[in-house]
C-alpha cells in the first residue's frame, strides 16, 4: 500500500492520477497487478492510499521492485512523483539431484550415457553447476568411456533440469559390468542435494570361446621334444579364464614311451599379454615326445582341454618318424640285401 500526502492540509479536493510501471518486477512474470486511477484526497485531509496487489510464489529469487507513478494534480502540485515497490523474496534457494543411469554399451562406436540434473523448483535466479567424470570400474585408461567436464545453466524462471551427455565406447571383449561417475560442484543459486550420478555400462559380449591347434612334431633319436599347442580365445575378455586340459592316446601312446602324459589346468589372465602368448588371449602348452631308432608310421595321440563353457574342441595330433631304417641296416650298419656292408662281408639274408 502506498500513501500519497499533502504538505499541508487544504479546503479544496484535491485529485491525482496514478499508474504503475514495471522495475525488476513485471506483470509479465506475474510479480504484482498493474493499477491505474485516480486518487481523491477530501477537503481538510492530509493524505490517499493506492493499494497493489503483489502475487506470491515458491520461486527463489532476488528482491524485486516496480514503481507507481503521479501524474495530473489538481488543487495540488506534485513534489515526488514515483514511489518505488519492492518485492522481499522469501523463497529459499532450490536444491540440485542427479540421476543414475545404465546404458548397453554396444560393440562399436559409442553410446549416450545421458544424465539429468533436476532443481528442486524453478528459481528467479540464474543456477549455475559444475560437472565432472571420474573412473570407477569403467576406467578412461582402458578406453571405456570418454572424460566429460563443464558448467550446467538453468536460466532465471525457467527450466527445471539439464542433462549432461557422456559417450560410452563399445567393444567386443567380454567383461563384467563396469561404472563411472558424475560429480556435481560449486553450485550457484542453489544447493546440491546429490552430488554424484553412476553411470552402468552393461556387458552385452557373450564368454569366448577356446580353440586348441594341430601340433607336428620330429621325434629325433634321443631325449625329448617339446610339442607346443597354442590355445586359442576368440577374443579378448576383462575375466580371468581357465580350462582344464589332458594327453590322450592316439596311435602313439605312452604305453610304448611315445610322448609323456600332461594334463593340468591353464590360465589366462585378464588383459594379460605375456612370452608365450600370441596375441588375442592365445597360450601355449607344451607335451614332451619321446625320440627313439624305431622306424614307424606316422603316429597320432590326442591333446584334450575341457572344463570352460562355450569352449570347441580340436584336439587330434600329429607325430613323424625319422628313424633310421631297419629294413635295410643291421645294428653296425651292414646291409642285408646281400651286398657287402661297411666291413667288406657279405650280410646273410634272415
Amino acid at each position: 500500500m502506498f500513501t500519497v500526502s499533502l504538505s499541508n492540509t487544504t479546503d479544496q479536493t484535491v485529485t491525482v492520477n496514478y499508474a504503475t510501471a514495471n522495475g525488476t518486477a513485471t506483470t509479465g512474470n506475474g510479480d504484482y497487478v498493474a493499477t491505474s486511477g485516480t486518487l481523491t484526497i477530501p477537503a481538510k485531509t492530509a493524505s490517499g492510499t493506492i493499494t497493489v496487489v503483489v502475487n506470491g510464489d515458491v520461486r527463489n529469487e532476488s528482491n524485486e521492485t516496480f514503481l507507481v507513478n503521479l501524474s495530473n494534480p489538481t488543487n495540488a502540485t506534485i513534489a515526488d512523483a514515483q514511489g518505488q515497490g519492492t518485492i522481499t523474496n522469501d523463497d529459499a534457494v532450490p536444491s540440485l539431484t542427479i540421476n543414475d543411469v545404465t546404458v548397453t554399451e554396444g560393440n562399436s562406436g559409442t553410446t549416450n550415457a545421458v544424465f539429468t540434473v533436476t532443481l528442486s523448483a524453478v528459481s528467479g535466479q540464474t543456477v549455475t553447476v559444475n560437472y565432472q567424470t571420474a573412473d570407477g570400474s569403467a576406467t578412461l585408461a582402458n578406453g571405456d568411456y570418454a572424460a566429460a567436464s563443464g558448467t550446467l545453466t538453468f536460466p532465471a524462471k525457467s527450466s527445471t533440469t539439464a542433462t549432461i551427455t557422456v559417450l560410452v565406447t563399445g567393444d567386443t571383449k567380454r567383461e563384467s559390468n563396469e561404472t563411472f561417475v558424475v560429480n556435481l560442484s560449486g553450485a550457484g543459486n542453489a544447493t546440491i542435494a546429490d552430488t554424484q550420478g553412476q553411470g552402468t555400462i552393461t556387458n552385452d559380449d557373450a564368454v569366448p570361446s577356446l580353440t586348441i591347434n594341430d601340433v607336428s612334431v620330429t621325434e629325433g633319436n634321443a631325449g625329448t621334444a617339446n610339442a607346443v599347442f597354442t590355445v586359442s580365445l576368440s577374443n579378448t575378455t576383462d575375466q580371468t579364464v581357465t580350462v582344464n586340459y589332458a594327453t590322450a592316446n592316439g596311435t602313439a601312446t605312452t604305453a610304448n614311451s611315445d610322448y609323456v602324459a600332461a594334463s593340468g589346468t591353464l590360465t589366462i589372465p585378464a588383459k594379460t599379454a605375456s612370452a608365450d602368448d600370441h596375441g588375442g588371449g592365445q597360450r601355449r602348452h607344451q607335451v614332451r615326445e619321446q625320440r627313439d631308432v624305431r622306424r614307424e608310421p606316422v603316429r597320432r595321440r590326442q591333446c584334450q582341454h575341457f572344463g570352460h563353457p562355450g569352449a570347441g574342441h580340436d584336439h587330434q595330433r600329429r607325430r613323424r618318424a625319422d628313424d633310421l631304417d631297419q629294413r635295410c641296416f643291421g645294428d653296425r650298419g651292414q646291409r642285408r640285401d646281400g651286398q657287402r656292408g661297411v666291413h667288406g662281408q657279405p650280410v646273410e639274408h634272415h
